[in-house]
């Protein structure tokens, strides 16, 4: 019910840490820092998005260590809001689907360059896909939603449910998220790209 999304951007790495706040609901942080050294070693600055009307707004909170145990597991640990906390992570989705003759080699962040500060992180394997939404609230609260869907690859336009998702803050005690079905994403995929992506939803639990 929560992860990360690690991505290369430049010298740095950029993660998108979708999470939960205290009280339950979905939140989601922003880490960047610069690619690590021989030891393997990321250390980034986590950063806290709102959303002002028009544009997104950043500010530090704390910071994120990953250390690497294996190819596809490491250990996280945060230091978010004067506390701090660690967990081990392993790798969720791996591969690519093949569409006509190419595999489809989409599973990045996808955003609006002239409007950054939220957007889609799409994960695609030949027989499952995973659409994590990092939005807003009304009252600019960062928030991500969550769709997905099983079975053998389609690359024709789908509706996926679109979920709300509420789980335990980072510091909190471990309880399964709870999944609420609040709308629809729906997506297209051309010739090694995604051709279209929308959601529709409402937001539910005082959010």
């Amino acid at each position: 019910g929560h992860g990360i999304f690690f991505y290369p951007s430049g010298p740095d790495y950029a993660l998108l840490w979708y999470t939960y706040f205290q009280d339950g609901t979905p939140t989601w942080y922003y880490v960047q820092g610069a690619q690590p050294g021989a030891n393997g070693v990321f250390n980034g600055i986590i950063y806290r998005s709102a959303w002002n009307g028009g544009a997104n707004h950043l500010v530090p909170v704390g910071n994120m260590l990953l250390t690497p145990a294996t190819t596809s597991t490491f250990t996280m640990a945060y230091n978010l809001d004067g506390f701090t906390g660690s967990e081990p992570m392993q790798a969720f989705l791996t591969g690519c689907p093949t569409v006509g003759s190419g595999q489809l080699n989409v599973s990045t962040h996808w955003f609006n360059a002239a409007k950054s500060g939220y957007g889609y992180s799409v994960q695609v394997t030949p027989n499952y896909e995973f659409h994590a939404v990092f939005a807003y609230d009304g009252l600019g609260q960062p928030r991500f939603l969550a769709a997905e869907r099983a079975g053998a690859f389609d690359a024709a336009g789908a509706s996926l449910p679109l979920q709300q998702l509420n789980g335990f803050g980072p510091l909190g005690a471990y309880v399964p998220p709870v999944r609420t079905t609040i709308g629809t994403l729906t997506r297209t995929y051309g010739a090694n790209t995604i051709s279209t992506m929308a959601t529709s939803g409402t937001y539910f639990g005082g959010i």
